[in-house]
């Protein structure tokens, strides 16, 4: 008969998935309360005053500090032991506290604990190396009487090798060695140094960007509800027969002159007998009675139906609107104030918003062709006035007849001896 030794079995209180919960929940609330500790030095040294109660301040006000009593004594006594060697308090709980948080993990915790006093140590010493200003609130550096007192024990070896310690050569060398230090007391490795800087350059790209989006569709609708067909000038058609109006050039009103501040030009000098016996002699132009001019139906006549073509206000209208989005895209803002229609191109008249360069509008050119559909454009300022032209070729051009031209009133009453027909002006 075999025996069998039955041992007790030890039953668990909670399932296996239940301790693993909350052994999760309390590595995370360690962290919390790592990174409140943190939270709390950094509040405190903030709103240090050195006028608050302290160890050895006296002062029956209340305290300017924002943790109160606490926070007064916590940052006087730090800053009087540390000095700005104290912040970098701030930034180990710190890390630790996102380390162990976020389940990342903080290996040789121990060790670490144990190099925070000497990494201290230095960043103090080399804090008190730098001579406190004057608005400094304590009696000792700015590393504390820490760092005072590291400085003043490593003087004498210091002095054996030539050295002191403001020296470059000592300051470089604690330097790197509290930089390694803090750097592994921090607990960040390489690639988590790296995935922060692309974090940081990322966000602060895309707050750029965002920036950037935010403030152009603002812009943008701002001038499509200044050109709201509630607000807005609609452009006014010239027909073919109008005058083109000029604004009158100001009038500057001054002081009159002062007698004999004005010179008269001298008179012309008399040409001498030579001169005048070699001069050009005037051609006879004068009216004769014996010539006629050709008569009119010499020339071809235009066409039947370049006769019978019109306006079409509602293509130019269309045109007029295509254009203005064209320009605002390109960052070109202002309104179409004036269309006149030609014979071979159309004159659009803008008038650009305040500190719209000429100079770019031109540049944009070629780009208004493409966007346009044109063959080209050509951009000039318009004379006499506060506008930009824009021509645009016609998508039918019309054929400019001599005859048109030499049947015209104005070229009939010409009073000129030699009267030249060129061709159409931009009204036709």
């Amino acid at each position: 008969m075999s025996q069998h030794n039955l041992s007790p079995r030890k039953v668990a209180f909670l399932p296996p998935a239940a301790v693993v919960y909350l052994r999760r929940r309390a590595v995370e609330v360690i962290g919390l309360v790592l990174f409140a500790l943190a939270t709390a030095l950094a509040l405190a040294l903030a709103t240090y005053n050195p006028n608050d109660a302290a160890l050895n301040v006296a002062s029956t006000g209340p305290s300017a500090n924002w943790l109160g009593t606490p926070g007064a004594w916590t940052a006087d006594l730090l800053l009087q032991t540390l000095g700005l060697a104290s912040i970098a308090v701030v930034a180990v709980l710190a890390s630790w506290a996102w380390r162990i948080a976020s389940h990342r993990g903080l290996p040789w915790y121990g060790l670490r604990l144990l190099q925070l006093a000497p990494c201290l140590l230095l960043l103090a010493a080399i804090a008190g190396t730098v001579s406190a200003p004057k608005q400094w609130p304590q009696a000792s550096g700015l590393g504390g009487y820490s760092g005072d007192w590291l400085l003043k024990t490593s003087a004498p070896a210091l002095q054996k090798i030539g050295l002191t310690s403001s020296s470059p050569l000592v300051i470089s060398i604690a330097s790197t060695l509290a930089a390694i230090l803090l750097l592994y007391l921090l607990g960040i490795r390489f690639s988590e140094w790296l995935a922060l800087a692309r974090a940081g350059i990322s966000g602060f790209a895309q707050t750029l960007g965002a920036a950037r989006i935010a403030a152009a569709t603002a812009e943008r609708l701002g001038r499509r509800a200044a050109t709201h067909s509630l607000f807005r000038l609609e452009p006014r058609l010239t027909a073919e027969g109008d005058d083109l109006a000029t604004d009158a050039e100001p009038i500057l009103v001054g002081q009159p002159t002062r007698p004999g501040r004005v010179h008269k030009p001298k008179t012309k000098a008399l040409k001498s007998q030579r001169a005048q016996k070699e001069q050009q002699p005037t051609l006879a132009l004068n009216d004769s009675d014996n010539y006629q001019l050709p008569p009119l139906h010499l020339l071809a006549t235009p066409t039947r139906v370049q006769q019978g073509r019109g306006i079409n206000e509602s293509a130019l209208e269309q045109n007029a609107r295509m254009l203005e989005t064209v320009l605002d895209d390109y960052g070109v803002h202002g309104r179409i104030v004036h269309v006149r229609p030609g014979p071979v191109v159309t004159l659009y008249e803008l008038e650009p918003a305040p500190g719209t360069k000429t100079s770019r509008v031109v540049g944009l050119s070629d780009d208004i062709a493409r966007s346009m559909s044109a063959g080209s454009v050509r951009i000039a300022i318009v004379p006499g006035r506060n506008a930009i032209g824009i021509e645009l070729p016609n998508q039918n051009r019309e054929t400019v007849y001599l005859r048109e031209l030499l049947s015209t009133a104005e070229y009939e009453k010409s009073k000129l001896i030699l009267p030249l027909a060129l061709g159409k002006d931009i009204s036709g």
